[in-house]
This record gives C-alpha cells, sequence and structure tokens, in this order.
C-alpha cells in the first residue's frame, strides 16, 4: 500500500472519529452559548390545554378577541416556537374578512380569508419569549362609530385541541433547581411522556411504587413508566449513598449524611433520591408522595424541609349536601357579548348513588340584550338543561339524575348566548354583563348508600383500601417487567383518589410471599390474568370467572348509555329515538375485567382485581382503562371493559361480615346472626351461569317451643317464559326489619317497579325513592307500542305518577306481629309470596340468554336478602336462636323449591351444544 493510500485512511478514519464523538448542534442554536452537548427536543401542547377543557374559540363581532397564555420553562433555551392554527369561518360571508394574531404585543400577523378554513403555521419570535405569561392574542376588527360590526362582519371558529404551540428546546448549562420539579412535571409544555424509575435497596417495588404516585400527584395525566435506567424523558434514580454513587455526577449530593433530594447535572433530567439506610430514602419517597416540593432554586432539599411545604389536596373539591357555586369558582361572566364558559369542577365520593338540582340566581345588565338570551348547563359533557335571560333576576333550577355524576373531575359548564337588539345601533360597543347572586347553589343527595363493593367508590376514593393512606391494604404487582411498567401507571391514577396517596400501603411483586402478608389485609390483585393466584380466581365472582375463560359479555355499554342520556322537557322527540337504541345490545369478550368482592381470607377485608381477558396484552388494557371516560364509567362489583366500552357485568351488594357496608342508617350494634362461619356445597343448576349461594348450615330446634304458625307453600308448577324473567322476577332490597314494621326501598328501575307495584301488590310503609334511570325505563316503552313515553319531570315522584296512574299504585301497611319470631317468619312469608306471584306469570319460550341473565339476577338478589338477616340483631338483642333458625330453615326451602322449578325447565341443547 502506497504511503499516500495509507495517510488518505488515516485522516478518514480520524474524521470519522471526530464526528462520532462531537457534540451535536441544533442550527438554530443561540451563537456563544454552552447547551453542555445536549440534543435539541421539540415538545408541543394544544391550545385546549391552556383553555380550561375549551374546544374552541368564536371569534366575531360579539366576542372580537381571544387570548392564550403560556409559560415557557426557564430550564432551557428556545431555540424555535411555532404557532400552528386550525380554523374555519362560522357563516359564508367571511371571504375578505382577515384574521389577526399578536404574540407578546408584537407586530400583528393578518391572514387574509378566502371565505374557507385552513391550517395555518406561524414562526414566533424567540427573542421576544418570556419564561412567564406569553400571550398569543386572536381577533378580527373592533367595531367602530363609523363601523358598528354586526352579524354581516367576520366570524371564525378556532379549533383548540387541532390548534398547538411547539417549543424547541435546548439545555442550558447549568443544572437543574429543586423548584423546578413542579414546573416540569405540571407544565403541558414540558410534561414527559415518559419517566424511568432506576431503584436500589431492600424494598424496590415499595419504593417506586411511592415514586409513581408522587409523579402522578403531580401530572395531568400519568406518564408511561420504565425501570431501566436512563430510559425516560425524566429520570429517578433513588438508593443509599453508596449504592448509587456510581450513578450520579454531581457528589455534592451525596455529601452529608440524612436523606436528601436533588437534581444532577446534565440532560435529560435526574432527580435524586438518596439517604444513608433503606429506611432513610423509603421515607423520602414517601414525603415526594404527600407533599410539594419547595420552590428553592438550591440544587437539593432535605426531608425536613419537604414536610413544612404543603400537602397534597384533590385537584378538585369533594362535596356533598349543599354546596355554594361561588365556592366552587367564578361567578360572574365576563363582560361581552360571547363570555367565556364559566366551569365548575368537584369531585364526589358515590356518585353511582347521587343526584342532585342546581339552582342558579342570574342577574343580567338591559344594556342592548335582546329578549332571546340563554344559559345552558352541561355536566360532563351533557346537556341537563337551559333558561332564557327573559327578565334582569330570574332564578331557575335544574335537577341532576342519577348516572351523570362522576367520582372524580365532574365538570358543571354554564355558557351564557347573548344576541343584541336588533333596534338598537352598534351593538358591538355595548358591553353586557351575567353574573350568578349568592344564592346560587349545587344540592347533591344521595338516598340509597352504594355497598363499598362497588367499582363507582373504588374508582372515585379508592375505598376501602385507600383507607388510612392504605395502612390495611395490601397491593400486588406483575413480575414481567413491562407488565410491571403499566401496573405502575395504576398506582399513579389511585393516588388521585386519595390526596396523599397509598403512601402506607404495602406492595409486593408476585404472589409467592402472598401467604406471608394477608393476614388482616385488603388485597388488591393488579395482575395479568396468567398470574392470578388460583384462589383468587376460584373464589371471584362467576361473571370474572367466565372472563377469564374468554368468554363473550352481552350487555349495555355504560359509555353509550351515559352519551345519551337527555333531561329536560319537551324533549318527547330525543327520548323516542332513544328508547330505540336503548333495545340494541352491545358485547366484548377481549379487554379488562375488574372486580371487588369478599376476601378468601377474612371475612371483613375486600379483594380487588384488575387484570386482562386471555389473548388481550395486559398494558393495553391498562392503558385504556386509565381515560378518564373509562376510569369514571366502571361500576358495579363486576366491570368488564374493551378500548371503545365499558359494561357493568353484574351488580354490587352489600358484603356479608364487612362492617363498613353498612347503611349508616342502619343500627351500629352488632348483629346476633352471622353467616361468615357458615359454607353449604354450591347449587348447580343445569345450564346456568348462576353465582354461588353461600346460605346457612343450621341445626334445628325444637320447633314445639315456638308460638309461630308457618307459612303454608301452595303451588303448582309453572310454565317458564324466559323473555319475561329479566322484568318480571325481581327481588326487592329490605331495610334492616323493626318489630313493628317492614320497610321495603326497591333499587330497580322506574318502569320494572311501576310493573311489578301493578302486578304483584308488594307491601310498603312508604313510597320509595327511585332512581332517575331513565334507560330502563325507555327499554320499556321501545318494547311496547301502547307504552306511550311522557317526559320526565325532574322529579322522581312525578315521574312516576306520568309513568302509572295513583290507582294502579297499592302501598299499604304491611301486617307484621311485634313478637321476633313473626318478624322473621313474616319477612320470609312476604318474600315468598312475591316469588309465588312472579313464578305464576311465567309461560314457556326459548329465549336462552334471557334465562341465564334471569338466574344470574335471582342468585344476586338472593345473596343481598341473605345478607341483610344479618341486621336482624341490631334492632332486638333478645331474639332467640329458635326464631333465627326457622327464618333460616325458610330460605333454604325457598331457594331449594326455586332451583327444582328452575332445573326443571332448563333448555335443552341446541345441535348437540349446551347453551
Amino acid at each position: 500500500m502506497s504511503q499516500f493510500r495509507l495517510n488518505s485512511l488515516k485522516t478518514v478514519a480520524i474524521i470519522a472519529i471526530l464526528s462520532a464523538t462531537a457534540p451535536a448542534a441544533s442550527a438554530n442554536a443561540v451563537y456563544g452559548t454552552n447547551h453542555s452537548g445536549s440534543m435539541a427536543q421539540t415538545h408541543s401542547a394544544p391550545l385546549s390545554a391552556f383553555q380550561s377543557k375549551a374546544e374552541k374559540f368564536v371569534i366575531d363581532w360579539r366576542s372580537p378577541s381571544k387570548t392564550i397564555t403560556f409559560d415557557a420553562p426557564d430550564t432551557d433555551f428556545i431555540t424555535s416556537a411555532k404557532l400552528f392554527l386550525s380554523a374555519d369561518p362560522s357563516r359564508n360571508n367571511a371571504r375578505g374578512h382577515s384574521l389577526f394574531i399578536q404574540f407578546n404585543q408584537e407586530a400583528p400577523t393578518e391572514i387574509k380569508s378566502t371565505g374557507r378554513g385552513f391550517d395555518a403555521q406561524l414562526k414566533l419570535q424567540t427573542a421576544k419569549m418570556k419564561t412567564k405569561n406569553n400571550t398569543i392574542r386572536l381577533y378580527v376588527q373592533a367595531p367602530t362609530d363609523a363601523n358598528c360590526a354586526a352579524h354581516d362582519d367576520s366570524a371564525w371558529v378556532v379549533d383548540l385541541n387541532n390548534s398547538k404551540i411547539a417549543l424547541t428546546r435546548q439545555a442550558k448549562s447549568q443544572s437543574l433547581k429543586v423548584g423546578d420539579v413542579e414546573n416540569i412535571l405540571g407544565n403541558p409544555l414540558t410534561t414527559p411522556q415518559s419517566v424511568s424509575l432506576y431503584t436500589r435497596g431492600e424494598d424496590v417495588t415499595a419504593l417506586q411504587s411511592l415514586l409513581a404516585q408522587g409523579v402522578g400527584q403531580r401530572m395531568k395525566a400519568a406518564p408511561k413508566f420504565t425501570t431501566l435506567k436512563g430510559k425516560g424523558d425524566f429520570q429517578i434514580i433513588a438508593g443509599r449513598r453508596d449504592q448509587i454513587s456510581s450513578f450520579v455526577k454531581d457528589k455534592s449530593i451525596l455529601a452529608g449524611t440524612g436523606a436528601r433530594l436533588g437534581f444532577d447535572e446534565g440532560r435529560p433530567s435526574r432527580l435524586i433520591f438518596t439517604g444513608d439506610t433503606d429506611a432513610e430514602v423509603l421515607a423520602l419517597a414517601r414525603a415526594f408522595s404527600q407533599y410539594e416540593l419547595p420552590r428553592t432554586k438550591r440544587l437539593s432539599t432535605t426531608i425536613g424541609e419537604i414536610h413544612m411545604q404543603k400537602r397534597f389536596s384533590e385537584k378538585a373539591p369533594r362535596i356533598s349536601g349543599k354546596t355554594k357555586l361561588s365556592a366552587l369558582g367564578n361567578t360572574a361572566f365576563e363582560a361581552g357579548w360571547n363570555p367565556a364558559d364559566e366551569v365548575y369542577e368537584f369531585n364526589l365520593s358515590d356518585p353511582a348513588a347521587s343526584e342532585g338540582q342546581v339552582t342558579l340566581e342570574l342577574a343580567s345588565s338591559e344594556t342592548a340584550l335582546s329578549a332571546n338570551n340563554a344559559i345552558s348547563l352541561r355536566l360532563n359533557d351533557h346537556v341537563i338543561g337551559h333558561t332564557r335571560l327573559d327578565q334582569p333576576r330570574k332564578t331557575a333550577s335544574f335537577s341532576i339524575p342519577s348516572g351523570l355524576l362522576r367520582g372524580q373531575k365532574n365538570e358543571l359548564r354554564l355558557s351564557a348566548d347573548l344576541n343584541a337588539d336588533a333596534e338598537k345601533a352598534c351593538n358591538g360597543l355595548a358591553s353586557p354583563g351575567v353574573y350568578l347572586k349568592s344564592n346560587s347553589q349545587l344540592i347533591l343527595t344521595s338516598n340509597n348508600e352504594t355497598p363499598l363493593s362497588d367499582l363507582s367508590r373504588f374508582a372515585a376514593t379508592g375505598a376501602p383500601f385507600s383507607d388510612a393512606n392504605g395502612r390495611d391494604t395490601l397491593i400486588i404487582l406483575p413480575r414481567n417487567n413491562s407488565d410491571y411498567n403499566a401496573a405502575l401507571a395504576v398506582i399513579a391514577k389511585l393516588a388521585e383518589s386519595q390526596a396523599e396517596g397509598w403512601n402506607q400501603a404495602q406492595f409486593i411483586r408476585g404472589t409467592a410471599k402472598l401467604e406471608a402478608y394477608k393476614d388482616n389485609k385488603n388485597i388488591l390483585f393488579i395482575l395479568p390474568s396468567t398470574e392470578l393466584p388460583s384462589i383468587a380466581k376460584h373464589n371471584a365472582p362467576k361473571t370474572v370467572r367466565s372472563a377469564l375463560r374468554g368468554h363473550r359479555y352481552e350487555g349495555q355499554d355504560l359509555l353509550q348509555v351515559k352519551s345519551e342520556q337527555y333531561a329536560g322537557t319537551n324533549a318527547q322527540a330525543a327520548y323516542q329515538a332513544i328508547a330505540q337504541k336503548a333495545k340494541q345490545r352491545n358485547s366484548v369478550r377481549l379487554g379488562g375485567v375488574a372486580a371487588l368482592y369478599s376476601s378468601p381470607y377474612q371475612s371483613d377485608k375486600m379483594v380487588g382485581v384488575i387484570t386482562n381477558v386471555p389473548g388481550q396484552s395486559f398494558p393495553s388494557t391498562l392503558q385504556s382503562l386509565l381515560t378518564e371516560d373509562h376510569w369514571n364509567a366502571i361500576e358495579g362489583s363486576v366491570a368488564r371493559w374493551s378500548d371503545k366500552s365499558v359494561f357493568m357485568a353484574e351488580l354490587s351488594a352489600p358484603l356479608i361480615g364487612f362492617s363498613r357496608s353498612i347503611s349508616p342508617s342502619a343500627s351500629s350494634g352488632k348483629s346476633g346472626l352471622n353467616f361468615s362461619n357458615f359454607d353449604l356445597p354450591e347449587i348447580n343448576v343445569p345450564h346456568f351461569a348462576i353465582p354461588n349461594w353461600d346460605l346457612p348450615k343450621v341445626s334445628l330446634p325444637d320447633l314445639s317451643s315456638i308460638t309461630a304458625s308457618l307459612p303454608k307453600f301452595d303451588f303448582e308448577l309453572p310454565n317458564i317464559d324466559g323473555t319475561e324473567i329479566l322484568e318480571k322476577l325481581t327481588f326487592w332490597k329490605t331495610e334492616t326489619p323493626s318489630t313493628e314494621t317492614l320497610s321495603t326501598k326497591p333499587n330497580i328501575s322506574i318502569a320494572e317497579y311501576a310493573e311489578a307495584k301493578a302486578d304483584a301488590g308488594i307491601k310498603t310503609t312508604s313510597q320509595p325513592t327511585l332512581p332517575l334511570d331513565y334507560s330502563d325505563y325507555l327499554r320499556k316503552a321501545a318494547a311496547s307500542p301502547q307504552f306511550d313515553a311522557p317526559s320526565p319531570p325532574s322529579q322522581s315522584q312525578s315521574f312516576l305518577e306520568a309513568a302509572l296512574p295513583d290507582s294502579q299504585i297499592t302501598i299499604r301497611e304491611a301486617n307484621v306481629s311485634t313478637t321476633p319470631a313473626n318478624t322473621a317468619l313474616n319477612w320470609v312469608g312476604n318474600s315468598w309470596t312475591t316469588i309465588k306471584q312472579k313464578i305464576s306469570a311465567w309461560r314457556p319460550k326459548k329465549d336462552v340468554q334471557n334465562m341465564q341473565k334471569s338466574a344470574q339476577s335471582i342468585a344476586k338478589n338472593w345473596r343481598s336478602d341473605s345478607s341483610r338477616l344479618s341486621g336482624f340483631g341490631t334492632t332486638q338483642k333478645n331474639w332467640t336462636n329458635q326464631s333465627i333458625s326457622v327464618a333460616a330453615l325458610l330460605l333454604i326451602l325457598a331457594v331449594g323449591v326455586l332451583a327444582f322449578l328452575l332445573g326443571a325447565s332448563s333448555p335443552k341443547s341446541r345441535n348437540g351444544k349446551q347453551y
């Protein structure tokens, strides 16, 4: 090889090495600054992220100007800033009318209109960028005396979801400060998409779970977590000083003693948690999940200083009863013809059982307002009513039916639609005002407390697992890394339900140590179905076991039902359209399953399961659950979901032996009857998916000592009509019977209740309070052409009277003896009479699916009725063991006869297969 060729090769090699090791530079980098070799990154956020969930701006003669305010990170150099704007004309007369954009008081940019919508990209001057309160103003030409703006002037609708701000950032040379943490995680323009949790120590699982909670408390949505070092947009390293010394560049963070938190130098951002012992590091992570960090410009802080900061609170106030709107937000609309919506956010503890009323005391100026003005109300994107502003002072009330409220992030939105008086000149110069007076309020009521086994309460508050910050809770997470990372996002989401997080809970990976931790604990399994222990599957409701076998579930999609609920007057056409849609049935096979049920280890504890259906990815299943719509839609004791649907697979019922499931109105005394120690074999009815019936074992007493006559059971073998079982066979949930009266409060739909009152004449002492469940009523209306669907009034009682005349409703006193034995016997006798009446109305058909559903309903209601027997002793402590045994015996006889009737009428196989 020649010397020339050899030298050439050496030169090429040197250039290649220098190119590979040279620091990257941005084309837009600012001259003369030191970027520490960091790469430029571009982050964007939609304009809706800066506008309280508004989806659009209307810019016209009524509101000729709108302003967007945002902050830029002071931890980075902004090398490029762009605005992407998407807008459409609201009318066909936009040709020739321009839209102007102004950034931070600079010269505006004019976008000339051709009468069509546009998507524009504008470069913002980075030299004018501020760290706080940057403004982008969108406007049309304002009205003047010579040219009074009116309906014929330009009007634009800006799509805030598809318009965005994009910043290209490059890190500054200096290290981040402790006070930067809250800004980085909370700012839409800097929030990381992924977070790395790299930890060392004795209890790595607990440490990572606490850190995930702290991240979740600071972000609007849980990010993707990874436990691999150096893989996230934002990195957290935690461990003792001797364990993480080799991973930390800035050794000053490791100096001294005690627990310390601080940023390491370099990018991406690396937040260090360290201490002298594992206990100190764990305590520091626990403080991170409970408190905000100090807004200091120092490189590090101590656990003592963190404990002096503000504790985390819920992102929206949790309310109940009567709440003034002034306590939730502003009560005055901004002056102008097109004021921004007033938005009130709040949380609830028991959303499934809650309903209420909004009362508005409105006042408005008379300046140039026409009589055609209105205030409309939306709750969680559902219209609940509107009222005209036809008077300077007006009071209006709107009902909130059950089913529209969420556990978290309820949003009540008031919109003002103002129109000018056509006879007055130059309306654009006027400045009308609308405001709410001090008595405007939101009243929420809950007639029947939802059991703690209901998933809606779990989604709202984390109950009962979050009690005492999770002190009595064991959370079991997956062994597989990708599944474990996905489960950490659920932990971050759960932290929102309890303001200080679940920082006292125990966390373990896998079920190998379950036996060592299970005692006196509520247990929450966040596991893929392949890792669920057999005892969790065996004791789960049959609907859960059916899902884990890959069976399809058919029912009503709760997301669809909630999106189609309406209320108000003069809505006959809307109700009829919904009634037709209510007959549609959807189904799900793949997806996820969530369930709450009594613990197999301890009767006063609960088990929760969040898992996937076999054949479905566990991480993708959890990702769909964590969306706001899915999370707030789960309810019942068992729920199933897919990426587009949520189903309640099983109703919730009070758990036997679970103390907190008793209604607050019940006596606080201990029951003299405890079913937790009884265990009868499972009753299997042929071809029906019926949950286990756990009934008491009893020893028969000497019946001669009891002065009570047993009810006589005379019945004939009925014909079975599967299509009518679901509506005809209904068991009513009863309150704890006293020694004098028997109260009955159904928790069913209005149509089913009205039908049952007419057909069976159920005895009750008072008119029960009914939920405004329009969907079942409308499904009934759609199924029967003779059943007219009136517009539902705001109150349950009035709505029931509209559905069924008073002459068809029988309400009378229950003839219950005052003796304890007769109290039990009459309660069982009345229940059996109801069963007989319903059975006698059946006729044969071959609707197998409805037969299966009816069988499930039978078992659920019997389970609910039997659980309430445990409350008998709370009102009469001198009950004799003989009377209790008689009541239990009668229940067994009733169930046995019912099982025989169902078995005799079981459907035959079709084409050699059982259905």
